[in-house]
């Protein structure tokens, strides 16, 4: 999961709001923490903020206590693929991708849907 403009508004490290100083989106946070703490899901989170700010990230996350497994940084500003394999033990593909909208704070409809 994206974190800017998903989990916490939309931030730069050009323009204001600052890296850091993005506005937490509770209503997803709740969610995402929902899924964290079944101990059913692994939350990976990936950004393109470049690994030079992996510490307010790590920082910031913590602060608006998102918790998560494993952070990714320094993807390129692109499309992301999550490319996955599924066979006849498992009835039906096990990766779905959501494209949100963003600073929306709806993730929950999206995945109760699923």
């Amino acid at each position: 999961m994206d974190i800017d403009g998903t989990l916490i508004e939309n931030t730069s490290s050009l323009f204001e709001p600052y890296l850091g100083s993005g506005k937490p989106i509770y209503e997803n946070l709740e969610v995402i923490n929902k899924f964290y703490n079944s101990n059913k899901s692994s939350i990976i989170f990936v950004t393109s903020r470049p690994e030079s700010f992996r510490a307010e990230t790590i920082s910031e996350l913590s602060k608006h206590d998102i918790r998560y497994h494993k952070l990714i940084m320094g993807l390129p500003h692109a499309k992301i693929f999550l490319i996955n394999d599924f066979s006849t033990s498992n009835l039906f593909p096990s990766s779905i991708s959501i494209n949100l909208p963003r600073n929306s704070d709806n993730l929950g409809e999206y995945l109760n849907n699923l």
